[in-house]
């Protein structure tokens, strides 16, 4: 430590000057860099983190309505086509629903892929197809596409004439 005294005497009162100033500085720098910087942006990352659950909770909320909708709509008496693949496919078009890929199974249902379809769009499909068509969902598994309001969905569906 006397050695860093001795040197601190030794500069002339100027040098001593531009010295404190950059040691202020460079402290400054290094708490702002080193401590608030980091901290903004954890608080940032979380704001962005809150606004994807929010979002995300939003279509959760969505589809779960749109489920219990669906759920309490007993099939009706067909109105419309009684040919499920039929009924498949004139709504999905009228609805501008593109159907990737359909397939029957060995027990006369059909197997129903989607891609990219708007949450809103998928039920109100479903809802159409059982109330006009009495097509029902004998099972279904729904992912959702992350950042958009699109889902992907695989169905297995059924005439009301199936049990």
């Amino acid at each position: 430590m006397t050695q860093v005294t001795k040197w601190w005497s030794a500069l002339t009162l100027r040098e001593q000057g531009l010295i404190a100033l950059m040691l202020i500085l460079g402290l400054g720098l290094g708490f702002f860099y080193g401590v608030l910087r980091p901290i903004n942006q954890h608080y940032d990352d979380g704001l962005r983190v809150l606004a994807a659950a929010s979002a995300e909770a939003g279509r959760v909320k969505s589809v779960v309505q749109s489920a219990r909708i669906l759920q309490s709509g007993a099939p009706t008496r067909p109105t419309g086509t009684t040919n499920v693949r039929a009924a498949i496919g004139e709504t999905a078009l009228a609805m501008g629903i593109t159907v990737t890929r359909l397939q029957p199974d060995q027990n006369g249902n059909l197997n129903v892929w989607l891609d990219a379809v708007p949450t809103r769009d998928f039920f109100r499909w479903l809802t159409v197809l059982q109330k006009n068509h009495g097509v029902s969902v004998a099972k279904a598994t729904v992912q959702s596409e992350d950042g958009t309001p699109n889902i992907r969905a695989q169905l297995v569906l059924r005439g009301l004439d199936r049990t």
